[in-house]
């Protein structure tokens, strides 16, 4: 049995209730990897719509979408990275033109290219990742910028 890691340093300060625009959950800090886990899983894009992590040099961001998939941003170290976003994506559906529509917290709502929605599993794997290591998931992709992409087998900008 794996012994419980805890995210040192790092604070889980939502989900979002759509609702009620309130956190359904009180802040956390230094939280457990299975709470981590617990809380990505709670965010449906229905009731709970938003789940940010930070520390003092980073923060993630995981929104779910009312189709049961996961939008994840990432700002590593914003010194080291210069304000870069990196967006997780789907690799296997990087040349579809699908859109799928996504409703924000604000009210407002938009179509999005269907490769930036990934699978819980996905989404918690680079979550964990990064929080474990302070690095990218090599093993996933990810976008930077409009038309710039990195990961496996990824060689070119799209």
């Amino acid at each position: 049995m794996d012994r419980e890691v805890t995210a040192n340093g790092w604070i889980i300060r939502e989900p979002i209730d759509l609702k009620k625009q309130t956190p359904t959950i009180a802040q956390v800090e230094n939280p457990t990897l299975s709470q981590i886990r617990t809380s990505i899983a709670t965010i449906d894009g229905h009731l709970a719509y938003m789940l940010v992590l930070e520390n003092r040099k980073s923060y993630i961001r995981v929104r779910g979408t009312q189709q049961g998939r996961y939008l994840v941003d990432l700002v590593p170290d914003e010194q080291t990275h210069q304000n870069k976003v990196y967006h997780l994506v789907d690799s296997t559906l990087l040349k579809s033109t699908e859109l799928f529509y996504l409703k924000f917290e604000n009210g407002e709502a938009n179509d999005l290219p269907v490769y930036y929605a990934v699978t819980q599993d996905i989404a918690a794997q680079a979550v964990v990742e990064f929080i474990l290591t302070g690095k990218l998931d090599e093993s996933l992709t990810w976008q930077i910028g409009a038309n710039k992409f990195i990961g496996p087998g990824i060689s070119e900008e799209l």
